[in-house]
């Protein structure tokens, strides 16, 4: 083998090493490409699930308090219609009192 051989014969490895750590790259790129789609996939579907978690225990704590809120009024509702309806008997018992005083 001559000196030329042995260079052609570098050369040729040479070649093949380069195209193969190319192919060897873009391997690489494709799988990091890929991964990287899969976890961006996986992240958007656990934010909106995240999101979804979310608005159920808020609209879950906003029943809770509007119906804290509702029962409260009706118990206030109830106290002032009490009131109301002792003046009203207050002022019936007054009127027939006055009647009857004539």
């Amino acid at each position: 083998m001559t000196v030329l051989d042995q260079v052609l014969q570098a050369e040729a490895a040479s070649e093949a090493a380069i195209k193969a750590a190319k192919d060897a790259a873009a391997a690489t790129v494709a799988e990091a490409t890929t991964a990287k789609d899969a976890a961006i996939a996986e992240a958007k579907t656990k934010a909106a699930q995240t999101v979804a978690d979310a608005t159920q225990v808020a609209q879950t704590k906003a029943d809770s308090e509007a119906t804290t809120i509702v029962s409260a009024a009706e118990k206030e509702a109830a106290v002032v219609q009490q009131v109301i309806t002792a003046k009203a008997d207050d002022l019936t018992t007054s009127v027939v009192d006055a009647f009857k005083a004539n």
